[in-house]
């Protein structure tokens, strides 16, 4: 079993949901490319596998940041 984590993904959700434009849509990557990156981990045998390295890095520094500051970030980045 693999855990995938995407983040943001070029589909119609944010306009479904009505976000209007949030700029983490802005360079997101497409479901093709989710589920190749997917398969490949699959394959490789990964439990989790965050796609990107902003996604990887993020949630690395979450462990060690306070909520305050990763709940700050976050909403940042739905704007």
């Amino acid at each position: 079993v693999t855990a995938i984590c995407p983040g943001a993904t070029q589909s119609e959700f944010a306009q479904t949901a009505d976000m209007g434009n949030p700029s983490m849509f802005n360079k997101a990557p497409t479901s093709r490319e989710l589920a190749e990156f997917t398969y490949k981990a699959m394959i490789k045998g990964k439990t989790t596998a965050i796609h990107g390295a902003k996604n990887s890095f993020l949630t690395f520094t979450a462990r060690f940041s306070p909520r305050k500051v990763v709940t700050a970030i976050a909403a940042k980045m739905v704007e």
